[in-house]
């Protein structure tokens, strides 16, 4: 018997002198709770990174190595390109409306577009990429377009049929 009450008194002293317990005494006239320290304040939120849409690719994979020509330099004086593969970068600003076999793809610098055929019809784009960004690999090419061909280029929406050049895509990125 005695050692049950030992007990009972020695579990009581330690279960009130748990952190966090309240405690009261006789003279105080409420209980007091032990108080948490202040927890510290977090470290601001990183801001989210913006989603960047992922590329859509058509057509071959990109090739290494291949000489990058700004589309301006391009336009500007094509003929130290003609039949090279180069690879450029600018707006699709127009797209074939019968089938997306071609594009027109604007310099961001001057807004001059260059007809971008896609390899023959090998492949072809959807209407929905007008107005993105494009990296462009094909080849140059120098070739007077018939007035038939104009016609019928235009008839799908096109707009660059004055210029002999065009750039025969054979990969095309668009984001």
């Amino acid at each position: 018997m005695i050692r049950s009450v030992l007990t009972a008194v020695s579990v009581s002293a330690l279960v009130a002198c748990a952190p966090g317990r309240v405690t009261e005494r006789a003279s105080d006239p409420a209980p007091v709770a032990a108080q948490p320290a202040a927890a510290p304040k977090p470290a601001p939120a990183a801001p989210e990174p913006v989603a960047s849409t992922p590329a859509e690719h058509f057509g071959a994979p990109f090739a290494e190595q291949v000489p990058e020509v700004s589309l301006g330099a391009l336009i500007k004086d094509p003929s130290p390109y003609a039949g090279q593969v180069i690879e450029t970068t600018g707006k699709v600003s127009q797209v074939c409306q019968a089938a997306g076999c071609w594009m027109e793809l604007a310099a961001t610098d001057s807004g001059e577009r260059v007809r971008t055929p896609m390899a023959g019809h090998a492949f072809f784009l959807p209407k929905t990429v007008v107005g993105k960004q494009a990296r462009v690999q094909g080849r140059v090419e120098l070739i007077a377009l018939s007035d038939d061909m104009k016609k019928h280029l235009e008839a799908e929406g096109a707009e660059a049929t004055g210029s002999k050049l065009s750039l025969s895509a054979l990969s095309v990125s668009v984001q």
